[in-house]
């Protein structure tokens, strides 16, 4: 894994920018590639672990991306763990988040409806005569 700042994050967005003095050039993330339970998010000037793959087309004009972010910023569960140590932990989060995708099931979507209360109208109002 890579040690690396966070140059930029967009949380509307979902995506942002880090930089490492062992890559050449800036590394585009996605929130998905955020190791956490619940929100997943950065700030800028966040210290971060991670690993990263070259994209050959380019993405939104990066030449690499983040796969398996990290923080390391003090106070983070992966602040003091080894790269073996952090490895596990992503493994038990994978495996935690992939028992609870499958005990889910399948949903049922309902839909409710409301009747308000308007002044009646005959279907077949005849002229009055």
């Amino acid at each position: 894994m890579l040690d690396g700042t966070v140059k930029s994050w967009s949380k509307h967005e979902g995506w942002g920018v880090l930089v490492s003095p062992d890559v050449p050039g800036e590394v585009w993330t996605h929130f998905s590639s955020i190791v956490a339970t619940g929100y997943r998010c950065l700030t800028e000037d966040e210290l971060v672990r991670f690993d990263c793959e070259d994209v050959p087309t380019g993405r939104d004009g990066y030449l690499w991306r983040a796969k398996r972010v990290v923080s390391v910023d003090e106070g983070s569960e992966f602040a003091r763990l080894t790269d073996q140590e952090i490895d596990e932990r992503i493994k038990a989060v994978d495996r935690v988040a992939h028992l609870q995708a499958r005990t889910r099931g399948p949903y049922l979507v309902t839909e409710r409806v409301i009747r308000i209360n308007s002044p009646r109208t005959d279907p077949d109002p005849s002229p009055p005569g």
